[in-house]
């Protein structure tokens, strides 16, 4: 689960993987048997010209186990010149329908020239719907600022949307 990843850097486009951190989270995955996520970002902040150009390489894993906790790691290479990490949860459950409740915590040990403290925490609340080749998927989402360095532009510590994913299978 990448809960703010969005909203942390803007736009981000995905460029390639990187072969060293492929390699390891295939080591890896022989021994967890489980997800795991690698890659490699080029990073375009459209809200700070002065960072707008920055690369990162990320590993995660996840476990199929109760609650499905996961870790994923993030290192700026460039501007942002630091680690950042989140760990996971996520609880299926079914109330006649089937939804998914996922929580992050995250901590910044420095990435962007911020101080290294514990960021947000985030939760949501997602389904899917599906119909036919159809599949709808209603998300609602909140985190909390656990830091006064990570409020909102407007000094908000908590902040939430809501999404509506649709995919048509061909």
């Amino acid at each position: 689960m990448e809960s703010w990843f969005g909203e942390r850097f803007g736009d981000v486009n995905v460029l390639s993987q990187f072969p060293v951190v492929k390699q390891a989270m295939k080591d890896l995955s022989l021994a967890l048997k489980n997800s795991r996520a690698r890659g490699y970002f080029g990073l375009n902040i459209l809200k700070d010209p002065e960072y707008s150009d920055s690369h990162e390489v990320f590993l995660g894993a996840g476990l199929s186990v109760f609650l499905s906790p996961g870790l994923t790691l993030y290192y700026d290479v460039d501007d942002g010149d630091g680690l950042y990490a989140e760990a996971a949860l996520s609880l299926p459950f079914s109330i006649g329908i089937e939804f998914s409740l996922d929580g992050s915590l995250g901590y910044n040990a420095g990435q962007w020239g911020y101080k290294s403290s514990m960021t947000v925490f985030g939760l949501s609340l997602s389904t899917t719907i599906s119909l036919g080749n159809l599949d709808i998927t209603p998300l609602i989402f909140g985190q909390a600022a656990l830091d006064e360095q990570y409020k909102t532009t407007d000094n908000r510590s908590f902040d939430g949307y809501g999404s509506l994913g649709v995919t048509y299978e061909f």
